[in-house]
C-alpha cells in the first residue's frame, strides 16, 4: 500500500485519526457537522479511526457515527488524555479533563508515538462538539 502525502504508513495501515470531544448534549448532527468541517481541511478525507474519552466511547451516538464512517471508535482514558499538551484551550474542557482539547488529545493519543496535529480543534455548527486530526509524523 503506497503511502501519498497526506498519510503516513504504519505497518500495514495508514495512520489517521479524527479525535472527537462533545457536550452531554451533543447528538449525531453534532458529531457529523465537527466531523466533516475538520475532514473538509484535508485534501482526503480518509481516516482509520475516531477516538474520544473513554467514558463516551460506547455511546449510541459514537458508535453509530464509526459504523457510519467505516472505523473503530476508540476510547482513551482520562488519565492519558491529561499527560498531553494541545494547541488549542477550553477552559470548560481543561477543568473536567485536565487538558485543553479533548478533540485533540484523543486524536494524538490514539495515533501514539510521533503523532503530530494536522488539523486543530474545529468546533461544530451548534457548538456541541469539536473535531481535530492527528497523524503519525515520519
Amino acid at each position: 500500500m503506497a503511502a501519498d502525502a497526506t498519510y503516513r504508513a504504519v505497518g500495514d495501515y495508514l495512520v489517521k485519526v479524527l479525535g472527537l470531544g462533545c457536550r452531554t448534549i451533543a447528538d449525531a448532527v453534532s458529531l457529523q457537522s465537527a466531523a466533516r468541517l475538520a475532514l473538509s481541511h484535508l485534501p482526503d478525507p480518509h481516516i482509520t479511526a475516531i477516538a474520544t474519552v473513554q467514558d463516551k466511547a460506547q455511546s449510541r451516538v459514537f458508535q453509530e457515527l464509526g459504523m457510519t464512517m467505516g472505523v473503530q471508535i476508540l476510547g482513551i482514558s482520562a488519565g492519558d488524555l491529561s499527560k498531553l499538551t494541545t494547541k488549542t484551550h477550553s477552559a470548560r474542557v481543561y477543568t473536567r479533563f485536565g487538558v485543553g482539547s479533548l478533540a485533540e488529545a484523543a486524536a494524538l493519543a490514539a495515533v501514539g508515538a510521533n503523532a503530530r496535529l494536522i488539523v486543530e480543534r474545529v468546533i461544530s455548527g451548534d457548538g456541541n462538539a469539536t473535531a481535530a486530526i492527528a497523524e503519525r509524523a515520519e
